[in-house]
């Protein structure tokens, strides 16, 4: 669903000459699908690590580096956001 959502995103894109991301437009597919069609049986322990395990790394990931940059620019002041922040993540 993931290829799919960019490519539906790029084809927005180019036809409304309005930006959209493929992020939203995959989870929405991704979602629609799971509603309407299902998932196979077999699937879904796959599905619950990627929604649960993968999922939290990667928010952890993007917030840890979204706090580094944040602390660059405003110093030590940041540090204790910074550690809050990234630790309720985790």
């Amino acid at each position: 669903t993931a290829t799919a959502g960019f490519q539906i995103a790029s084809f927005l894109t180019s036809s409304l000459a309005v930006p959209v991301s493929g992020i939203p437009v995959a989870i929405l597919l991704g979602a629609a699908i799971r509603n309407t069609v299902g998932v196979n049986q077999s699937l879904l322990p796959g599905v619950k690590y990627a929604t649960k395990t993968i999922l939290q790394g990667g928010i952890i990931a993007v917030a840890a580096k979204l706090s580094f940059v944040e602390l660059l620019s405003t110093g030590s002041q940041g540090l204790p956001v910074v550690i809050a922040s990234v630790g309720a993540g985790l």
